[in-house]
């Protein structure tokens, strides 16, 4: 549980600090005062990625980098972003270094927004997106195999855009690789489906 935090260059806000109660919150203000941004701000402290926008789009309008700080009951954190000429991001965990969030160092965190509506009646990507964030968050190497697919998609498609025989050559060695990551990223929703099944 995240007890306070502390938001500078964030969005909105130049400079503010919230303490937050173990029980419940309630965040209240007029439109346009931040409180979006403020949950964004725990989201990003928690999980280190938001749910609405790349992390360049956090640093308030002509300032050089963001800064998130808070702490949790076990210890304290903080968030850096520097746009720059390439987004940099870093967490600090403990006063330990990072430069990517480490899944058994997020703080376990439920999103649920109006536009999470649409996983019912949209396109059926949204419901894989939703399902592999939530394996993202459960299983420690599931985000290395997605981003290794997505990877491994890119550069099949690349080929297919080319004429040359070699690349037709290589193509069949992606899609094996495509087939094997694509086989366990469909294995592990298929799983989490049948546990969330139990539940329910």
């Amino acid at each position: 549980m995240i007890t306070d935090i502390r938001l500078q260059n964030f969005r909105s806000y130049k400079d503010a600090a919230f303490e937050l109660d173990e029980a419940v919150n309630i965040v209240v203000g007029p439109n346009a005062s931040g409180k979006t941004n403020l949950l964004e701000g725990l989201l990003m402290l928690a999980v280190g990625k938001s749910y609405r926008a790349g992390s360049e789009e956090m640093v308030r309008l002509g300032q050089p980098w963001a800064r998130l700080e808070g702490h949790t009951v076990s210890g304290s954190r903080v968030v850096k972003i520097s746009p720059g000429d390439g987004l940099s991001k870093s967490f600090e965990i403990d006063q330990r270094l990072y430069k990517r969030l480490p899944a058994d160092k997020t703080v376990p965190v439920v999103l649920f927004e109006p536009q999470h509506l649409l996983i019912l009646s949209g396109r059926p990507e949204l419901r894989r997106d939703y399902l592999d964030d939530l394996l993202e968050r459960l299983n420690s190497g599931f985000g290395k195999i997605r981003r290794d697919y997505k990877r491994a998609l890119a550069q099949r498609n690349r080929l297919l855009k080319t004429d040359a025989n070699d690349s037709r050559q290589q193509l069949f060695a992606w899609n094996i690789r495509l087939s094997e990551l694509g086989g366990a990223i469909s294995s592990a929703r298929r799983a989490l489906i049948e546990d969330l099944n139990k539940s329910f």
